[in-house]
């Protein structure tokens, strides 16, 4: 959608569906990034276990369907459109309890990490955050390119990043480290084939989405440093592998993630 816009569509028309302007593209694409995340993920998780496999409805997962539509009807509290602006930002939220989950809930209602605040303007969601940041204050488009093809393929391995490689991972280990489960071989294999997915697409380029590093490359290598910090063997994906080694000597502020990698194995991985 962003792709065809971008590349297709009238001015007037492309700036209501995809406006240029830095802040209010990078709401529609943490609204896109809730969507596809949160929101469709949801009920895939409640629904798709019973339609594809017979299993018992999980009121859990019922719940969080519930909390989903919840921060949507947030969003859209006092608006006709989904990223039209909100009352998060405008100051008329209102929230029961103290101060500090009246600024929370008024930042951020998902209550996730990482949130900007960039002179009051608000926005959480890794992805959109950083093609926030590029879009007002890079020097240049290296690291999010203007030009609709390259930007499309970026986008496209950001919502690969979000919803197959890191998706996968977290199918796999978040059972095991917080409910307490045994390993799942099936969400193992599931996580296997993500990272096959990524050997696919670093097939004779020296970066996810290209030959140069991009946000793409950012958002995956800190997914990639959560795999190799939890043991997975790379060496069966020289492409990713290679790419890896890449990201470690060229992409600024890895040793910042690295650290972060390390302190999540010591707190949830170590003795598993």
């Amino acid at each position: 959608m962003i792709y065809l816009v971008d590349r297709y569509a009238k001015d007037d028309v492309g700036g209501q569906l995809y406006p240029k302007d830095p802040q209010k593209r990078a709401v529609v694409n943490q609204r896109l990034y809730f969507d596809m995340g949160t929101l469709y993920q949801r009920f895939g998780d409640y629904y798709y276990p019973q339609i594809f496999e017979g299993a018992a409805a999980n009121p859990e997962n019922y719940k969080k369907i519930g909390e989903a539509l919840e921060f949507l009807d947030t969003f859209l509290c006092g608006q006709q459109r989904i990223a039209g602006g909100s009352c998060l930002n405008s100051g008329r939220f209102e929230c029961a309890g103290n101060t500090d989950n009246l600024r929370s809930s008024w930042l951020n209602p998902q209550h996730t990490i990482p949130t900007l605040v960039d002179n009051g303007f608000s926005l959480w969601e890794s992805r959109a955050i950083m093609g926030y940041l590029v879009e007002k204050y890079g020097k240049d488009d290296k690291l999010y390119p203007k030009d609709p093809q390259k930007r499309a393929l970026v986008n496209q391995r950001l919502y690969f990043d979000m919803g197959v490689f890191y998706q996968r991972f977290g199918d796999y280990w978040y059972p095991q480290i917080f409910a307490k489960q045994p390993a799942n071989p099936d969400n193992f294999k599931k996580m296997e084939e993500a990272v096959g997915f990524l050997n696919t697409f670093l097939e004779g380029h020296q970066y996810a989405a290209g030959d140069e590093l991009t946000i793409a490359d950012l958002s995956l290598a800190a997914s990639a440093a959560t795999y190799e910090v939890a043991g997975f063997d790379f060496s069966k994906y020289p492409n990713v592998q290679a790419w890896l080694e890449r990201c470690k000597k060229n992409a600024p502020g890895y040793d910042l993630n690295q650290a972060g990698a390390d302190e999540f194995k010591a707190k949830f991985l170590s003795g598993m």
